[in-house]
């Protein structure tokens, strides 16, 4: 039996190196999560073609954060005397200006909320865009272009992806009817990050994704035998990586699966690593390890896990009897053809360099 890891684990600036090469995400437990309207779908390609997001009530040009909501709302009662819904704009603004950061997520919506882009805030300001003759020459071009209100207030968005309804996290289904310009999705937050990451760190705790394909009813049995295979990956860690031991109630397990959905293995840092990177081996993927200046194998971490999985693999498949990893495999493929698996972090061959 290995060393148990401990359960709380923090990342060094090595291990964040090898993770990022890795292609698994650290996020931020300061992240937030938003929805912006896109009125319609009128502003969709405008945001998403341009890399930003906007908001009306242009009378209202703040280029530094409003301190006070109260003073705010004045404003927007002189600026716009025929409004009924004083504190409803004024707490929209005071959002967008005050309570968006670098490194949020955005979430907008495009015509009947068919399809969804999810970006990231890349600046903590927002910035105001003048109307140019550009601007208006597109707007003559377009004739839908007659019913928008040019957006001055807008912040820069990198966008990440986008997927359609049909895809959305079964979860993220009931933020489609909220009619709010801009809508706080923390609450989500857990099925957002999934649907961005098969593989990410949070917090303390590390989340590997299994993500079922098959759109139409699934049989008990199917289903069952992907937490099979996961257990024998897990018996696989306990028996051959010295460094990692998983106890009985170490990793927990959600499952969305509705036809189609993500089935979600989760727990400390580096005994969901161990797993992803075993699970990475049997689907037939390649971890090198080029180890440079800068990057050191010490007595645990990342790098130390890595380098253990590794050599224990490639020990055991050299061996003429490696009949261990061939019912790995067998039990991955079985699983991967009944519950149409897409694979994650595969065929991959990554050499680690100081960076």
């Amino acid at each position: 039996m290995g060393v148990n890891i401990m359960h709380a684990y923090e990342l060094t600036k090595n291990d964040r190196i090898v993770l990022k090469n890795l292609g698994i995400d650290i996020i931020d437990d300061n992240r937030n999560y938003w929805l912006v309207r896109t009125q319609g779908g009128l502003y969709f390609d405008d945001f998403y073609f341009d890399g930003f997001i906007g908001i009306e009530w242009d009378e209202i040009v703040p280029e530094n954060e409003i301190e006070n909501i109260d003073e705010l709302k004045e404003i927007v009662e002189e600026k716009y005397p025929d409004e009924t819904r004083i504190g409803y704009v004024a707490g929209q603004i005071f959002k967008f200006v005050n309570e968006f950061k670098r490194g949020d997520i955005v979430i907008i919506p495009n015509k009947d909320s068919k399809r969804f882009a999810f970006g990231e805030i890349t600046d903590d300001n927002i910035y105001i865009h003048e109307l140019t003759d550009q601007d208006r020459f597109q707007m003559y071009l377009n004739d839908d272009e007659s019913e928008k209100i040019f957006l001055k207030k807008r912040r820069k968005v990198n966008w990440i992806k986008t997927i359609t309804r049909s895809e959305l996290d079964p979860y993220l289904q009931t933020f489609i009817y909220a009619h709010n310009t801009i809508v706080d999705l923390n609450p989500y937050a857990p099925y957002i990050d999934r649907t961005l990451s098969s593989f990410y760190i949070k917090g303390e705790e590390a989340f590997f994704i299994q993500r079922v394909g098959k759109e139409t009813n699934i049989p008990f049995d199917d289903l069952t035998d992907l937490f099979v295979y996961n257990k024998s990956v897990i018996a696989f860690v306990n028996e051959h990586i010295e460094c990692c031991h998983i106890d009985r109630g170490d990793i927990i397990s959600k499952v969305s699966v509705q036809s189609k959905g993500p089935v979600e293995l989760k727990g400390p840092i580096l005994k969901v690593l161990a797993i992803g990177a075993v699970c990475m081996f049997i689907c037939g993927g390649h971890i090198k390890l080029n180890i440079k200046d800068g990057i050191e194998i010490g007595s645990d971490g990342v790098v130390s896990l890595i380098d253990s999985v590794i050599n224990a693999y490639d020990v055991i498949s050299t061996h003429q009897e490696n009949r261990e990893i061939s019912e790995l495999q067998e039990q991955y493929a079985e699983c991967k053809e009944k519950l149409e698996l897409y694979e994650s972090l595969v065929n991959t061959e990554i050499e680690i360099n100081e960076q």
